[in-house]
């Protein structure tokens, strides 16, 4: 990914959050020199040493498992909040529009997950994560028949994670009084990609400081 320094972001906590905010991933995988590209819901776990594992599942009839057999690293994608950014909020008027983005790459060679009981656990673990914020959480109470079924037409995988890449590109490179402007712009828009973006600025320092000269 073309990374300028400014907009590298190498700390796995940030990326961790950006991550687990938004888990609704694209995998990317090569099968006969050819990009394969799926998407999938992925949750992310770290053990108490740091490392990260990434952990889904997809159905046996989607062809991409099948490359994971292979050893091959793929590619994991998440994609954060972004938005246009307007050059009217700029002092100075002659410049060009941009567009402010976060996201994560992260990097690994997929572990399959075939036994039942791995499955099983995969199902309930992610439901755990993907109901925690539910007033009403649903409960994985499935009858035995019901569940063996689902089971058996569905395949899981773990991806321990070797390395991350991270862009969060958000005015990083501008002027203090531009940068002000890209904040009062996107406080005074209604739309929720804008507030996030907005909040993802005001929630690195390191953003606030590089410009506040």
């Amino acid at each position: 990914m073309y990374t300028p320094k400014l907009f590298d972001q190498k700390e796995t906590t940030t990326l961790l959050e950006l991550i687990k905010s938004n888990p609704f991933a694209t995998l990317v995988s090569m099968s006969e020199g050819v990009p394969f590209i799926n998407h999938l819901p992925i949750i992310a776990e770290q053990n108490s040493s740091g490392a990260v594992t990434l952990i889904g599942h997809m159905a046996r009839a989607n062809p991409q498992w099948r490359h994971f057999q292979s050893g091959q690293e793929i590619t994991v994608v998440f994609h954060g909040p972004h938005t246009y950014i307007t050059p009217s909020w700029y002092k100075d008027p002659m410049n060009v529009p941009t567009w402010s983005y976060a996201v994560a790459h992260a990097f690994g060679v997929p572990k399959l997950i075939e036994n039942a009981d791995g499955i099983d656990s995969i199902l309930k673990r992610s439901v755990q994560v993907f109901e925690s914020k539910e007033a009403k959480p649903w409960a994985y109470n499935l009858p035995s028949e019901f569940k063996d079924g689902l089971v058996r037409a569905i395949i899981g995988f773990e991806i321990p994670v070797s390395r991350f890449e991270g862009k969060f590109k958000l005015s990083q490179n501008r002027e203090a009084e531009d940068y002000k402007g890209v904040l009062e712009g996107l406080k005074n828009r209604p739309d929720e990609m804008s507030r996030q973006v907005l909040d993802l600025m005001l929630s690195l320092p390191e953003n606030n400081s590089a410009n506040d000269h």
